[in-house]
C-alpha cells in the first residue's frame, strides 16, 4: 500500500472521534467518522431509514459492542495509564470506573512547575 493511502487510513482512525475536524478532511476520513458516530448511536444531523439498522443488526449482530469497547478501553488504560490522560475520553471512562478524584483544570495549571498563569488573575464578572 502506498504511503499516501497509509496516511489516509491513519488519519481516519486517529480522527474518528473528532467530528468537527474529520468532516473537513478527505471523504474517506469523513465517512469513517460518520460510521463511528452511527455505531455509537443514531443521533445527530443524519438518520437512517426506518428498519435499516434492524436489518443490518440481524445480519451483523452487535455482540455487546458498547460494553466490550468500554471494558477494552478501560482495561488498556489501567494497564498503561499514559493512554488515559485527564480530560480525554479514555481518561473519563477510567475515572468513572475507578471513582478516582482528578484535579481540576486550575489545579493542573497551578501545580509545580507552573507558568503562574493564575497569579493576580481576576475573572471577568
Amino acid at each position: 500500500m502506498s504511503p499516501e493511502r497509509v496516511e489516509v487510513i491513519w488519519d481516519a482512525i486517529a480522527l474518528h472521534l473528532h467530528y468537527e475536524i474529520a468532516i473537513r478532511k478527505r471523504p474517506e476520513i469523513a465517512l469513517v467518522t460518520a460510521g463511528a458516530g452511527f455505531d455509537l448511536g443514531p443521533e445527530g444531523p443524519h438518520t437512517l431509514p426506518a428498519g435499516y439498522a434492524d436489518r443490518i443488526h440481524a445480519s451483523l449482530p452487535r455482540l455487546h459492542a458498547a460494553p466490550v469497547l468500554y471494558d477494552t478501553i478501560v482495561g488498556q488504560a489501567l494497564d498503561k495509564p499514559h493512554k488515559a490522560p485527564p480530560f480525554s475520553m479514555p481518561g473519563e471512562l477510567v475515572r468513572q470506573q475507578t471513582q478516582e478524584v482528578w484535579p481540576t483544570w486550575k489545579q493542573l495549571m497551578t501545580q509545580s512547575p507552573s507558568w503562574n498563569d493564575y497569579d493576580g488573575y481576576q475573572p471577568k464578572a
